[in-house]
């Protein structure tokens, strides 16, 4: 997001503020708005979308951040859904999250299992 998306950031914010009955004070905008700003307020207005929809209570930054991980877009007059390429899981950094998990399960069970 740009500085000029704010108004309509305040705005999203404020839409869900009233759909989950809380206060969404300026100090709480202007932290969301920092913590979403890798995503374009297009993003950020679809993921307010899907957490109004799915979500029982006001959304953390990160859950917002999941949801406008996979943007709808338009191919050939029908709207798919696409995982965006700055959200795909680097290799080593996968790697590294798997041998960390399976770190864990060799010291609980006693195993020897390698990523």
């Amino acid at each position: 997001m740009t500085e000029t998306d704010r108004k309509k950031f305040a705005a999203i914010m404020s839409a869900m503020g009233t759909v989950f009955s809380c206060d969404v004070p300026r100090a709480l905008i202007s932290l969301y708005f920092n913590a979403l700003e890798r995503l374009t307020i297009e993003q950020v207005s679809y993921a307010a979308q899907k957490a109004i929809a799915c979500l029982r209570f006001f959304p953390k930054p990160v859950e917002l951040l999941e949801y406008g991980r996979i943007t709808p877009i338009q191919i050939n007059g029908k709207i798919e859904p696409v995982l965006l390429p700055e959200t795909i899981t680097p290799p080593a950094e996968a790697r590294q999250r798997l041998q960390n998990l399976f770190d864990e399960l060799n010291r609980s069970f006693g195993t020897e299992l390698k990523a």
